[in-house]
């Protein structure tokens, strides 16, 4: 992860499996071009032109959630799971083994109300 990049808002993601890849899109819209051995491409300045509809439609669907009375999104039991495949996914580099993800078994408290 590298958050100080001057240059723009660079974002990249990309899963590496035994069968494939799997990579996060360039910004929608954006052109690449490829002439005189290089390639080159526009990179934002900041979040807002991949993001911002994208935090608004998560902000509406929050208030929303509010004024109704309920909760959407992650919760902290989301946080505890992504902790234990991150643990998992640790040992596996560690290891160069693979590694099995177990969870604990989920208490009543973190069940969402439907």
């Amino acid at each position: 992860m590298f958050v100080n990049a001057t240059y723009g808002y660079d974002i990249r993601g990309e899963i590496v499996g035994e069968n494939g890849t799997v990579a996060l899109a360039e910004a929608a819209g954006e052109v690449t071009v490829k002439a005189g051995g290089g390639r080159s491409s526009r990179v934002p300045v900041d979040w807002r032109d991949r993001f911002a509809g994208t935090f608004d439609a998560e902000l509406q669907d929050w208030l929303k959630a509010v004024a109704a009375g309920t909760s959407t999104g992650p919760g902290s039991w989301d946080g505890y799971a992504a902790a234990v495949v991150t643990d998992s996914c640790l040992e596996a580099l560690r290891t160069d083994q693979r590694t099995e993800v177990s969870l604990a078994e989920r208490p009543d408290f973190y069940v969402k109300a439907q």
